[in-house]
């Protein structure tokens, strides 16, 4: 409570206790009013010590001179006696006052059960009490009695009150820091949360964590340390003589209990009174198990009576310690991932010919940085490619270490030559031969042969692969093999196709899940931007990084499950690189995109032509391709080839439909159309069209140096 609401309930409790003794001195016709408190020391009526055990806590009028001896010793007469006594007037000294007093009873003030309160009432020096006096007197008894009590009741009320909003303030403050600490992972992340939301929850000016490194202690400060000496205490030797190296070093505690503790602490005396601080103690929290040794410092403005902390202390200290293990294990876990995915995921794919190649993996999320999915890449001496796709069932590093082993049997008998149902197979005989019936995988295993264009597929209880063209989605294979290790069976082989740009796309089922688990699979890849991928305003086939970062855009970043992908796009370059093949869908033709791709295939050529020569080449693609674009029927597809020999580059672009022609002159400044055509004439050394079968083919042949 503040001080100013102190202030005003003192204030409240004073003119209630005024009104009280006000109405007693209307009813008794008395001229003052005292209320009293006896302490246990005093000697009954014949005492004679000096009226120390006598105190006045209110009286009415509020300048009321103080009780005189002989009011003091009825005072005391009454006490003794427990019931209301009269002075009558002195005759004979008409200038002492007539007093009557009554006890108070049952309403003992805090302190010794024997202290009691009276009411002292004083009259004229000629008053002479009547019964009626004493009556009005035991009557305004009861009033004071209930006006006490409900003044007793209500402090002890506001008492609970301000209990209970301590309570739900230090509630509040650590639920605050528990939200902070869960949202970190790490032992630094969570380190730094305790350090910045632990103050007030212990009603400390700062807060420290110290975390022992090696031979080192690492500091994380809150936000009562000021900023130079934070960077100036990032870490330490666990030599260094300070609170919190010495109490995370050796695990004992270290209390400051007020200013002259310091003087033990020569190294941290300098930042004392920087810090404000008159108290600071240093709490250690070790799990040998986890090898934990970690301090929590606090730095206090007021001495600590008896080195105690604060009660609330212990919420923090419990907090802590079970964020750090937590914190702890989870580090322990995450270099664990780490080492384990460098074996389970390849770091470099190899670079058959005619094939572009690239693949990912994607943790479930933060605080699961593994899962059971893998992939990889194999090249076959042959010159077949094997591509791999498995998914061990669970989300833990038992999964992955399964999917592991799953991949290295899977790659060795691939790389052997071994087709993709015999390869199934033998490893399917192998994981039901360890014995460890909870973990299964499920696997795709396709083997590229350029060569033949097509290549052999082998599935076991996993998403099927799809093919993307500009035409749309193609399904490769059928269900109905089981996950390998499962039981004995003889696996399938499908012989598939691959056309001229196609895109060969394996995953797990975490990118279906990703794209939205309330659809069937096929709608999902559907609707989640397989089917937009198949339109490329830069060319098709795509890049595969480029199918790829539009697969990862499509995906939900919030997900359960961890993703593998592998995507492989064909023959837009051919194996020596002087053939460039390209198509786009009617309508959908990136120009700039185009420029980018010709010029970069342009310098990767057996004879790169020249800069000039290079603007030229450029131009004649991106015109000729710009006429087929507008005559082509929409829905149709245009395709561009380009030929490099040793002399010149030959360029073709096809389309549906008639071409835009013109007659060789350049046109006039007005007319849009034609232009770029008859630059292509003019730059061209050889331009010819054909028409045959509804399909338009423009030839254009370039000298070079």
């Amino acid at each position: 409570m503040s001080s100013s609401s102190t202030d005003s309930r003192k204030q409240t409790d004073l003119r209630l206790m005024q009104t009280g003794l006000r109405l007693v001195a209307q009813a008794t016709a008395a001229t003052t009013v005292h209320l009293v408190v006896i302490r246990p020391e005093s000697g009954g009526p014949s005492s004679n010590n000096d009226d120390d055990d006598i105190t006045v806590v209110h009286c009415y009028p509020v300048d009321a001179p103080p009780p005189g001896t002989e009011a003091r010793q009825r005072c005391r007469l009454t006490a003794e006696r427990g019931e209301p006594t009269v002075s009558p007037p002195d005759r004979f000294n008409p200038e002492r006052p007539s007093v009557m007093a009554a006890p108070i009873v049952g309403l003992e003030p805090p302190g010794s059960p024997d202290t009691q309160r009276v009411l002292l009432v004083s009259g004229a020096q000629d008053r002479a009490w009547s019964a009626a006096d004493i009556t009005a007197l035991t009557d305004a008894v009861e009033l004071l009695q209930a006006t006490a009590t409900a003044l007793e009741e209500r402090s002890g009320l506001q008492a609970e009150l301000r209990s209970e909003r301590r309570r739900r303030q230090l509630e509040r403050r650590v639920a605050g820091l528990v939200a902070a600490t869960n949202r970190q992972l790490g032992t630094h992340a969570t380190a730094g949360a305790l350090a910045e939301h632990g103050s007030p929850v212990i009603g400390a000016s700062m807060t420290s964590l110290a975390v022992v490194e090696g031979d080192e202690v690492l500091f994380f400060h809150g936000p009562g340390v000021d900023d130079d000496i934070a960077s100036e205490w990032t870490s330490a030797p666990l030599e260094t003589e300070v609170p919190m190296v010495q109490a995370a070093a050796t695990g004992e505690t270290v209390v400051v209990a007020d200013l002259s503790g310091f003087q033990q602490w020569p190294a941290m005396q300098p930042y004392v009174a920087q810090l404000g601080l008159e108290a600071f103690a240093a709490v250690p929290i070790t799990d040998d198990e986890l090898g934990l040794r970690a301090c929590v410092g606090m730095g206090f403005t007021h001495p600590l009576t008896d080195g105690q902390l604060p009660a609330e202390a212990d919420r923090l200290l419990r907090l802590a310690s079970q964020t750090l293990t937590r914190a702890i294990r989870f580090d322990t876990r995450s270099d664990q991932a780490d080492t384990l995915r460098q074996v389970a995921i390849p770091t470099e794919l190899p670079k058959p010919d005619a094939l572009d190649i690239a693949a990912t993996y994607l943790a479930p999320n933060r605080y699961r940085p593994v899962g059971g999915d893998i992939f990889d890449v194999v090249a076959i001496p042959d010159g077949r490619t094997g591509i791999i796709v498995a998914d061990a069932t669970g989300h833990d590093l038992v999964a992955t270490r399964a999917a592991t082993r799953a991949r290295y049997a899977l790659g060795i008998l691939t790389q052997l030559g071994w087709d993709p149902a015999a390869t199934m197979g033998a490893v399917n005989d192998y994981l039901c031969s360890t014995g460890d019936a909870n973990r299964y995988v499920t696997c795709a295993l396709a083997v590229i042969d350029r060569d033949r264009r097509g290549g052999l597929l082998a599935t076991a209880g996993h998403p099927l692969p799809r093919i993307l063209r500009l035409t749309g989605v193609r399904t490769l294979g059928s269900h109905g093999d089981p996950l390998l290790g499962l039981h004995d069976h003889t696996y399938r082989q499908h012989r598939f196709d691959l056309e001229h740009g196609d895109v060969l796309l394996m995953f797990t089922d975490g990118m279906l899940d990703a794209m939205g688990p309330e659809r069937d699979p096929d709608d999902r890849l559907a609707d989640a931007g397989l089917q937009r991928l198949c339109v490329a305003p830069d060319g098709w086939p795509p890049p595969a990084e480029t199918v790829l970062a539009s697969l990862m855009e499509t995906m939900d970043d919030d997900r359960d499950d961890d993703v593998a992908v592998v995507v492989t796009t064909t023959g837009a370059i051919n194996p020596g690189g002087d053939t460039l093949r390209l198509a786009w869908r009617a309508g959908t033709v990136s120009l700039r995109g185009t420029r980018q791709r010709v010029s970069s295939w342009l310098a990767d050529t057996t004879h790169p032509p020249t800069a000039d020569e290079v603007e030229d080449l450029v131009l004649v693609a991106t015109e000729l391709l710009s006429n087929a674009d507008q005559a082509a029927p929409e829905g149709t597809v245009v395709d561009l080839q380009a030929q490099r020999t040793e002399d010149h580059v030959e360029i073709t672009v096809a389309n549906e439909g008639a071409p835009i022609t013109v007659d060789g002159s350049m046109p006039d400044r007005d007319q849009h159309r034609g232009r770029g055509l008859a630059i292509v004439q003019q730059v061209a050394d050889r331009l010819e069209t054909t028409h045959h079968s509804g399909r338009t083919r423009v030839t254009a042949s370039i000298a070079t140096r």
